[in-house]
């Protein structure tokens, strides 16, 4: 059992996770914006909606970078995906925190902003880990 567990490749296991999860943002923001914005309990009209079918082809372009990367080895590129999405993520959740602080949304968004965070976390440890491993091969 340990042994298949070594062998798992948790950054394709993970690639395809948020691949998934930036399709779905995908879908909501381009076919049905209004349900997103009222599952955080704001009001959104035409403004927001055009913006959001915009943001639509911003995660629909995350969505195919991680799904056609996700075999990428340890490597610089690897580090540049791991990097973009963490960065995006944590970006994500300190939008919402900030949101829900000011009273913009409600406190609903706490959910999502934990998964926004552990996914975060998550490539920032590749990020880290790629760039040790490639010090540690070079050297």
């Amino acid at each position: 059992m340990y042994q298949s567990l070594r062998h798992l490749n948790y950054f394709k296991i993970m690639s395809l996770l948020v691949s998934a999860l930036y399709f779905y943002l995908f879908y909501l923001l381009l076919l049905t914006p209004q349900s997103l914005c009222e599952s955080f309990g704001v009001t959104c009209g035409e403004t927001a909606y055009f913006i959001a079918r915009r943001a639509s082809m911003l995660m629909l372009g995350f969505a195919i970078l991680a799904f056609l990367l996700r075999n990428t080895p340890r490597s610089t590129v690897r580090q540049a995906i791991a990097a973009t999405i963490g960065v995006n993520m944590a970006g994500l959740a300190s939008l919402g925190v900030y949101e829900m602080v000011r009273g913009f949304v409600e406190t609903s968004i706490l959910g999502i902003v934990v998964i926004e965070l552990v996914i975060a976390v998550t490539f920032f440890s590749f990020l880290i880990t790629d760039r040790l491993g490639l010090k540690k091969s070079n050297s």
